[in-house]
């Protein structure tokens, strides 16, 4: 848990997330603070954790429950800081050493949440009205927090519709950093047609499922299109100009065929 606390103060959420996981399948039973920390480090907030009684457990849950109101509602986020406040507070005038190592963790973690969470940085990043992102926020699958990569598209501009080439390693969040590049150019009606292009059939076909799955529900049509002459895509080019909301096209090219 501390390894996961560590990696996750220094922008690495997804190493993170992994060493998270694997403390749950094999690590020992939890006390009070490891239970915090953990629930902290998932970043779900379906439900409130179950903390073990101790003498910091009605300032654990209260820290728990504002943070969960927080990212579920958009509300408290002022009582966060001062909920962890008073929790540092307290362990340091009755606490143990590792009272004191756990409550500087939390509060410093539940710090950088409010920092990176969505509802807080999208609309400026943007510059949207939040309420154009009330769709996506109201979503249970929508990301809570952007990591640092997605936070790039939005320091440099990317979300106001700058142009930018973008260099990132596998795992950092790029399909995420594209839904938001999509959306924010909808919101805002930079545009309505978007077209992404992808080197291989497989890497393809995963965009498409994870955009398929960011925008269910929503007025967006999306179509997965490859070089491979296998259907008739003259109905799907067709529907592409359709005056019908916003439409995904994914084409990936063959530099052996001449592509279209």
């Amino acid at each position: 848990m501390l390894s996961g606390a560590g990696y996750y103060l220094c922008d690495l959420a997804g190493s993170a997330g992994v060493l998270v996981r694997e403390s749950a399948i094999s690590g020992p039973p939890l006390d009070h603070w490891d239970t915090l920390l953990r629930w902290l480090l998932s970043a779900d907030q379906s439900t409130l954790p179950l903390l073990p009684e101790s003498g910091y457990s009605t300032l654990l849950s209260v820290v728990a429950t504002v943070l969960q109101e927080y990212f579920s509602e958009g509300t408290r986020r002022n009582e966060i800081i001062a909920n962890a406040t008073a929790l540092r507070r307290a362990a340091y005038s009755r606490g143990t050493p590792r009272d004191l190592l756990y409550a500087d963790l939390v509060s410093a973690i539940a710090r950088k949440r409010l920092k990176n969470a969505s509802g807080h940085v999208l609309p400026p990043y943007s510059r949207l009205e939040p309420g154009l992102w009330a769709e996506p926020f109201g979503k249970p699958s929508f990301m809570r927090e952007l990591w640092p990569s997605q936070h790039v598209f939005g320091e440099r501009g990317v979300l106001q519709g700058r142009s930018a080439i973008i260099q990132m390693p596998t795992s950092a969040g790029k399909t995420r950093g594209i839904e938001l590049i999509i959306r924010s150019a909808f919101y805002s009606d930079r545009a309505r047609l978007t077209i992404v292009v992808a080197p291989f059939r497989a890497l393809c076909t995963e965009i498409t499922g994870a955009l398929r799955a960011a925008f269910k529900g929503e007025n967006v049509q999306l179509n997965e299109l490859s070089d491979a002459l296998l259907v008739d895509y003259s109905a799907i080019l067709e529907s592409l100009f359709e005056d019908s909301g916003a439409i995904f096209d994914f084409e990936i090219p063959n530099p052996n065929r001449s592509s279209f």
